[in-house]
């Protein structure tokens, strides 16, 4: 079966305590459970998701991901909480090759679970798109009548769009907030939480819609390789053809 699945989803395979115990540090465990997976004649597909009985003090989600020819251990960084749970490895990207947004999204819904990953983390590259998405930029009222600074591009036909989550600026009450871009400074920028409606997330201020605006104008510039996105945002929700920058 090729990847994605035509189902839009990720399947998830689990590996029994007596086969391997889980070990980030410890590659023969992968190698275990791949074994166990051949063996049984696992329907395994690029990017399934390998789940682990057995218990362990680290990472508590236990799980891994199949690469197409081995298995990998998902990956933890500093900058995003362990408690979220691990995240995939760059070369599972969304969007391109025809992968949903919400291919890993853990779902549960009128009962049924569909397993996936509890980090909201996923990739894409934006670079062929960055001129776009920089012509594209708005700041306006979108779904549920709340408002967003975001802007939108077209691959294969389909138009896409990245929000860029300023809720979060607001809420936290940051004293400073700098960025620097081609052509504006923002330095010891105060964003209260005063400054915006906290039912339609609106910007209260012209002033504080262009600093916004150049924030996110800041934070799509290229990068060396793929950029780190999310397929849902805790102010938004779970929203169409929509990823969210991740700017924390």
């Amino acid at each position: 079966m090729s990847y994605p699945r035509l189902s839009g989803h990720c399947e998830s395979h689990t590996i029994p305590a007596s086969v391997a115990t889980y070990n980030y540090f410890d590659q023969n465990v992968l190698s275990k459970a791949l074994s166990y997976l051949k063996k049984n004649n696992a329907d395994l597909v690029k990017g399934d998701l390998i789940m682990f009985e057995s218990k362990s003090d680290m990472h508590s989600d236990r799980t891994a991901v199949y690469d197409g020819d081995e298995i990998m251990y998902l990956h933890y960084d500093s900058f995003i909480p362990h408690q979220s749970g691990g995240y995939l490895p760059k070369i599972f990207s969304v969007i391109k090759d025809k992968v949903p947004i919400h291919y890993w999204e853990d779902v549960s819904s009128e009962g049924k679970h569909v397993q996936g990953l509890r980090n909201q983390v996923i990739w894409f590259d934006h670079r062929n798109y960055l001129d776009e998405c920089l012509n594209n930029m708005k700041y306006c009222q979108i779904e549920n009548s709340r408002f967003a600074a975001f802007t939108t591009f077209t691959y294969e036909g389909k138009v896409y769009r990245i929000i860029y989550d300023y809720t979060e600026l607001f809420s936290n009450n940051i004293s400073k907030a700098t960025i620097l871009t081609a052509d504006v400074v923002y330095d010891n920028a105060v964003l209260s939480s005063k400054d915006i409606d906290k039912d339609t997330f609106e910007i209260l201020s012209k002033e504080n819609v262009t600093r916004i605006l150049a924030f996110f104008r800041g934070f799509l510039r290229p990068e060396p390789d793929v950029s780190l996105f999310l397929h849902t945002c805790n102010a938004y929700g779970r929203l169409d053809n929509t990823i969210f920058l991740w700017c924390q």
